[in-house]
């Protein structure tokens, strides 16, 4: 590891994959959670109505009361504004992954298309209103049969380097997952071909949900075939009140809240309680703000899913 602290802090949770769940899908999240009557003040944050709510017949709240006591003391939090980064410095950013993005071009998906010293066919995908952006090598994709795939510790190493070279690394993206990517051998066994790290970013402890990540693919030997920064860079803009967690318990109780959960449950628990943020995909002019959610987590007793995990999420501010 590159110091002592990396390797302390990188770390796989339950919570994360939970939090992955959510956030699978770019255009999902962005029918989840979306902002109303956009005006120079903040926008509110509000659940949008996907289908019907969930409801819980009998909750039970076991979250320990110290955690209570420490969340009720919460009155106001920082918030976030995004911004978007220089177009110059994303030109040369595309130009060392040897794409070239200096022509003008409109709307809101950009892809464009090169070639590196060994002639593979390489693309950069680029969201111009919220500086999000994915780089993949199809060439080694394609050809990738896990031959002398590292460690994941090694990856870990690579990965981080890579990104460090690039500058888009940063010390929050301190939860990770490694996911093996599998494919059919030439004996038609299955295969790990290549692996997938997931890099979450935290704020104060808690993990950002949404669709906040880096990802970065490795393949054969090692060689890095993909890079993606699924993150809005963002400055501290001011304090504002939040509601209490108490509040927050109550929405939760009536179904005002976005659950990882089916419409009907008779009996679910609720563990434990963070307040957060959430990063939503799309154009940072219409969703300006990293936004404070209140997360808890739970499980619910159903037969057919017996200790199934699952979240819900309410808006914090006030």
């Amino acid at each position: 590891m590159e110091s002592k602290d990396t390797n302390k802090k990188f770390r796989f949770t339950k919570r994360a994959t939970i939090i992955a769940t959510l956030a699978l899908c770019a255009c999902a999240l962005a029918g989840l959670l979306f902002w109303h009557h956009w005006s120079r003040s903040i926008p509110k944050l509000k659940v949008s109505e996907m289908g019907a709510p969930t409801s819980i017949a009998n909750l039970e709240i076991k979250i320990p009361s110290r955690k209570i006591k420490e969340l009720r003391q919460i009155k106001t939090v920082p918030l976030y504004k995004y911004v978007l980064p220089d177009r110059n410095q994303l030109a040369a950013l595309a130009k060392s992954l040897d794409c070239d993005i200096s022509p003008a071009r409109h709307g809101d998906y950009q892809c464009v298309k090169g070639t590196n010293k060994k002639g593979d066919t390489l693309s950069f995908l680029y969201e111009p209103k919220n500086g999000c952006w994915s780089w993949l090598n199809h060439t080694v994709q394609e050809n990738t049969k896990g031959e002398n795939l590292p460690s994941d510790q090694k990856c870990q190493k690579l990965a981080i380097k890579k990104l460090k070279e690039l500058g888009i690394y940063q010390k929050r993206f301190n939860t990770l997952q490694i996911q093996p990517e599998t494919d059919i051998g030439d004996r038609d066994q299955v295969i790990t071909a290549a692996k997938t790290l997931t890099f979450y970013p935290e704020m104060d402890g808690e993990i950002i949900g949404g669709v906040s990540r880096i990802i970065v693919s490795i393949g054969d030997d090692g060689e890095i075939y993909e890079i993606s920064k699924y993150y809005k860079d963002f400055v501290k803009a001011e304090n504002k009140e939040v509601i209490s967690v108490d509040t927050a318990l109550e929405k939760v109780r009536h179904g005002d809240a976005a659950f990882t959960l089916g419409e009907t449950v008779e009996h679910a628990v609720l563990t434990n309680a963070a307040l957060t943020y959430w990063e939503d995909s799309g154009d940072i002019h219409a969703r300006s703000y990293l936004r404070p959610v209140w997360i808890f987590e739970g499980k619910s007793l159903e037969v057919p899913a017996e200790n199934a995990q699952f979240q819900a999420m309410v808006p914090a501010l006030k």
